[in-house]
């Protein structure tokens, strides 16, 4: 009697014990989708924060003569790093900043010794200073780089919009009885992987335009 109440325990034991790993499962990509929208959200608002403060930010400028360059290569964007002087407009002309400029990209040139450049730069951050011909080039890269996390964003948003509206419903009981109230929510999952994708996409795409034909400073 004894062994078959513990057996029976045991069994009730094991049920509960899948339960609670089929919920823990069922609300894992809820939570990983809640985390992709948390992250795009915070890089978007980033972004965002970056083009708002960029006129204000980077309003110095000045002359710059070169003294030598070295290339910095790696997993983002390829750069010249060169050391040099600052000839003119400078508040504290004993300092002795690094140019940065692209590498690799279809404007990309290396400086020369002793080439005059008109820079601009942070007055903030009296290390780096950046060739005011590249300015609008850095800044083209910074507005398309928010296509890809908007739809990051949208899509990860989308996804658990339709999650928390059809969670633990069945589309074919609610579809023909519930059509005014919001039809589309249980496609709305679908669209937003979709938009995941493209996004992804995008954002492959969007590194390669900027490391291959833009360029980029670094700045963000």
């Amino acid at each position: 009697m004894v062994e078959a109440i513990r057996a029976g325990s045991d069994r009730v034991g094991d049920l509960a014990g899948r339960l609670r790993f089929a919920e823990t499962r069922a609300y894992a990509p809820a939570a990983l989708m809640g985390v992709l929208c948390l992250a795009a959200l915070i890089l978007t608002m980033e972004r965002v924060g970056a083009l708002q403060s960029w006129s204000e930010r980077f309003d110095g400028r000045a002359d710059y003569q070169v003294h030598s360059c070295s290339a910095r290569t790696g997993l983002g964007a390829d750069q010249w790093i060169c050391n040099g002087v600052l000839t003119s407009d400078d508040p504290s002309p004993e300092r002795r900043p690094h140019l940065i400029t692209s590498l690799g990209a279809a404007s990309s040139h290396r400086p020369y010794v002793g080439q005059p450049i008109e820079v601009f730069y942070a007055p903030d951050d009296p290390v780096m200073v950046y060739p005011v011909d590249q300015r609008l080039n850095e800044l083209t890269a910074l507005y398309l780089s928010l296509l890809p996390r908007i739809l990051l964003l949208g899509g990860s948003a989308l996804w658990l919009l339709g999650w928390a509206l059809t969670r633990g419903l069945d589309p074919e009981d609610f579809v023909s009885r519930d059509a005014v109230r919001l039809p589309g929510r249980f496609t709305w999952r679908a669209r937003g992987v979709t938009w995941i994708l493209v996004g992804v996409v995008a954002l492959a795409l969007n590194h390669l335009l900027i490391t291959r034909v833009i360029g980029s400073l670094g700045i963000v």
